[in-house]
């Protein structure tokens, strides 16, 4: 069985830096718990005053005194309230803030591993904790802290109340836990079913198309109600613990109360103790014990706010990749030298062994696309070889400054695009760009036929997949997107294969005469002879063309070695 955290290190991990609130809602909650004495006490003294002969003046001073205390008792509430709309907006902004940069410099071989919307979806948890802690600190600490003062109190009137409350505390504690174990567990369980039934939901949403046939309507259906019904065990299960939970602080509240009545009696009747006393005591130890009834409602925000925060620390738990302040490059050219870098893929050790001039174009034919995922996760610094080096103009490229060498290498990627429009798609590669050369960016990729001519083309809004755009239209955005950046270095991967051969025409003549970009082209068809050198790379050898052709007659003759059948075999 698997350990549950414990809440102290869950607050440790996410809500440590608001602990300056915790000792102020502390601080104003014994000042309170104190104060709400002032009731029963004030009793005390009007039976003892009463009996012994009054005089109005006297009651009149007290009912001043005790109105005195209960207007400081309830503006110290009023401060616990706005402190907690303070503690609400700060631990927002904080959350939002760090998850954000947490997300910016996570390590991004680990985010492909992972779901990252599920991920991300941990934020809808700081919601949770909005409304679960402000309750907690304000009612839940005001009654524990309220039953602490008032305890303390009573067993001052005699010694067997002091047995009796110690008994009482025990009990109390020995009902939470014997069920907190099984009921923190299940909580966790609870929230994770929650996040598998909008993971599916999500999946519907993201992947609509394929859920339009007859056969996928099924499967739906079926994997509908199998995420519903695991939610609907692990809710009924955490309610067992919680149920358990609150029928015990319910039998203790009888028992306590029905017990506190017959001590006190014999107690009075015994003339140990005054009228007087046992009705403070009664008024103080019955609050007490009606906050056994309200137990329910605290422990369902206690459980939620301890799912919550074993949700929200997933989001620190991200690996962070080291980023380089300064790497000391001023300029570099655009040569791209891969020195024997060696690569572990399922395919098999992958050795590149390659040099490429500035502002070559350079078409690569690779065996398999994990070629391609390995060289671009090279030149990007997401992974580094098991040998060799990777060098851009001379530089290792584990000595630039990570986040500006992928401003100076773009690779045309399938990645969901931003929701935002094409003019700022197309800014976030370069700020400052002035539209009239987006407009002609999209002329030059071709994009531009497909937008209508209109002066809001550039204010077309954009969803993750690029609707309204065609599959090719995202291509094409991609590739605007990546000649604004500028870049020293531009790898054009399989997707570049997609477009037209016009389009990747007047893309290439671009490249060659506009700029003095070092391209890397990524294809396996040979209708487009504009490149300087065609290298066909295997997995332990590379091999240069000049010409088109020949590169590819080379790469078929590997291929068809490759799958023709072992000799002596039967055809």
């Amino acid at each position: 069985m698997t350990t549950a955290p414990t809440l102290f290190g869950l607050f440790q991990v996410v809500l440590r830096p608001e602990r300056r609130f915790y000792v102020l809602m502390l601080v104003y909650g014994v000042a309170i718990s104190a104060l709400g004495l002032s009731v029963p006490l004030s009793v005390q003294v009007l039976i003892g005053t009463v009996v012994n002969a009054a005089l109005v003046d006297q009651v009149l001073v007290l009912a001043l005194v005790l109105l005195v205390l209960l207007v400081l008792a309830g503006l110290f509430m009023a401060v616990q309230v706005y402190l907690m709309e303070l503690f609400e907006r700060r631990f927002f902004s904080r959350i939002v803030s760090e998850v954000t940069l947490r997300l910016l410099y996570a390590r991004f071989d680990h985010l492909e591993r992972i779901n990252r919307d599920s991920l991300v979806n941990r934020y809808f948890d700081v919601m949770t904790v909005q409304k679960s802690l402000p309750p907690l600190l304000t009612g839940g600490l005001a009654t524990a802290l309220q039953s602490a003062v008032g305890i303390t109190l009573t067993s001052f009137y005699h010694p067997l109340f002091l047995a009796f409350n110690v008994a009482v505390l025990g009990c109390a504690y020995l009902v939470f836990r014997l069920f907190h174990g099984g009921a923190a567990r299940s909580s966790l369980d609870l929230s994770g079913t929650k996040y598998d039934t909008a993971n599916w939901l999500e999946t519907l949403a993201r992947s609509n198309a394929l859920f339009k046939s007859a056969r996928g309507i099924d499967y739906a259906l079926a994997h509908t109600t199998r995420v519903r019904e695991a939610y609907v065990a692990q809710h009924r299960r955490h309610f067992h613990y919680t149920f358990a939970q609150i029928v015990g602080f319910l039998l203790l509240y009888a028992g306590a109360s029905a017990a506190l009545l017959g001590i006190g009696g014999w107690l009075v009747i015994r003339g140990q103790l005054t009228i007087g006393q046992l009705v403070a005591a009664e008024l103080i130890l019955a609050a007490i014990f009606y906050g056994l009834t309200r137990i329910g409602y605290y422990l369902e925000l206690y459980y939620d706010l301890y799912a919550a925060l074993g949700k929200l620390v997933q989001l620190f738990a991200l690996p962070h990749e080291h980023i380089r302040a300064s790497d000391g490059i001023e300029t570099w050219s655009p040569a791209v030298v891969f020195a024997a870098a060696r690569m572990a893929l399922p395919g098999g050790d992958f050795t590149l062994d390659l040099a490429l001039e500035p502002g070559r174009r350079v078409l690569l034919i690779t065996r398999t696309s994990t070629q391609v995922k390995a060289i671009t996760d090279l030149l990007h610094n997401h992974a580094r070889p098991g040998a060799g080096r990777v060098l851009l103009g001379g530089h290792d490229v584990e000595d630039f400054n990570a986040h500006r060498l992928r401003d100076e290498v773009q690779v045309l990627d399938a990645a969901p695009l931003p929701e935002c429009t094409i003019a700022e798609y197309l800014g976030i590669a370069a700020p400052g760009l002035s539209r009239a050369a987006m407009r002609a960016l999209l002329d030059t990729v071709g994009l531009d036929l497909e937008l209508p001519s209109t002066a809001q083309t550039l204010d077309t809004a954009l969803t993750p997949y690029g609707h309204p755009l065609s599959t090719a239209g995202v291509t094409k955005l991609r590739i605007a997107h990546a000649l604004a950046a500028r870049p020293q270095v531009l790898v054009l991967t399989p997707q570049f294969d997609a477009l037209s051969l016009e389009a990747r025409t007047r893309i290439l003549r671009y490249l060659e005469t506009e700029t003095a970009t070092t391209v890397l082209c990524f294809s396996h068809r040979r209708d487009l002879p504009l490149f300087d050198d065609y290298v066909l790379c295997d997995f332990h050898a590379q091999a240069h063309y000049a010409d088109i052709n020949a590169a590819f007659d080379a790469y078929e003759h590997l291929v068809a070695a490759n799958l023709a059948p072992p000799a002596g075999s039967a055809a």
